[in-house]
């Protein structure tokens, strides 16, 4: 918004900030859009990734100064942010909003933050397929996130006899290489979930190379190493006449946070049952002796006490990393 009687121009985004506001502010002139290449409109905006971002690249490096890209010269706005800009260059930005915890939903035990977290989840994958009239997809990997937004999504789907678009990229039914294969994992979804249509994408003679500028060009930022296998599913997605389609991404940090170290949970909480089932689990799906899964557990427990001593013992490096700690 520009206000022109003090002549200052206000840039902001909501507070999650999925659309996004690229600026680059040179001497004499500020150009901003939703997308990096719209900016090279302008013929002063420079077109140069740093060496810096390249080495990040190469290094898998993810970190970034806020607002910060690949690009020399050209910043983005973080979400719940403002901008002001006068005519005379004058920058002033602030956060207007910060995510925190609902108190509602502090001091609880573990039942309800799993019942409230799934209400939750079932609640956004209800917003996505209950008012749809063409099929949506989901592209189903069978691992934690895409498995939980499937099940939740037979409610809504199987009393209007209707069908989830299960796509999934997998190898060759004859292949004998060292990868591992989701096709295993999707066909216990099918079997457990009549609601999917379970269609399989598999590539052929597509590589990391493949449309490369092309995909380069779509993002403003270099390709991922997959992205001509989400093309394919995503063209598959197209044909089926698909237009929601869900993706469960970062089940890490959401449905299982605990992943790397459930056994050792399972163990600090009593439950020895489960403890050995999927423990005797983990061995059969990945081949690893039984003595070595055991020892990477104990390995957890013996570093996971060893982290609260220190903690306990050390009040400066608590103060140092914001009281939550490495095992927050």
């Amino acid at each position: 918004m520009w206000d022109g009687r003090l002549k200052k121009l206000l840039l902001a985004r909501d507070p999650m900030g999925p659309r996004p506001i690229f600026y680059s502010l040179q001497p004499g002139f500020l150009a901003f859009a939703t997308e990096i290449k719209a900016l090279w409109t302008v013929p002063d905006v420079p077109r140069v990734i740093p060496d810096v971002a390249v080495g990040y690249r190469l290094m898998a490096y993810p970190e970034r100064p806020p607002g910060g890209t690949i690009f020399e010269g050209i910043l983005g706005l973080p979400g719940a942010a403002v901008m002001t800009v006068t005519a005379g260059g004058a920058v002033a930005s602030r956060r207007y909003w910060l995510p925190h915890a609902d108190p509602a939903h502090e001091g609880r035990d573990e039942a309800y933050y799993v019942a409230t977290y799934r209400a939750l989840l079932a609640e956004a994958v209800a917003c996505c397929l209950r008012r749809t009239l063409q099929p949506a997809a989901l592209l189903l990997s069978g691992g934690y996130d895409s498995t939980a937004i499937a099940g939740l999504a037979g409610p809504i789907l199987a009393p209007q006899g209707r069908k989830l678009i299960a796509l999934s990229a997998v190898l060759p039914e004859d292949y004998k290489g060292p990868l591992r294969d989701v096709r295993r994992w999707v066909e216990m979804c099918r079997r457990a979930m009549p609601h999917l249509d379970v269609r399989y994408f598999v590539r052929q003679d597509e590589t990391i190379l493949t449309d490369l500028e092309r995909f380069f060009a779509c993002g403003d930022r270099p390709a991922s190493l997959v992205h001509h296998v989400r093309a394919g599913l995503y063209n598959m997605a197209v044909a089926a006449g698909a237009r929601v389609v869900m993706d469960g991404v970062g089940s890490d940090y959401t449905i299982s946070p605990r992943a790397p170290g459930a056994l050792a949970r399972m163990l600090r909480k009593g439950r020895l049952g489960q403890f050995i089932r999927e423990a005797r689990a983990r061995s059969r799906v990945t081949g690893r002796p039984l003595w070595r899964i055991l020892g990477s557990v104990f390995k957890s427990l013996i570093s996971r006490a060893a982290d609260a001593c220190d903690a306990q013992h050390s009040p400066r490096r608590r103060t140092a990393m914001g009281g939550g700690g490495a095992g927050a």
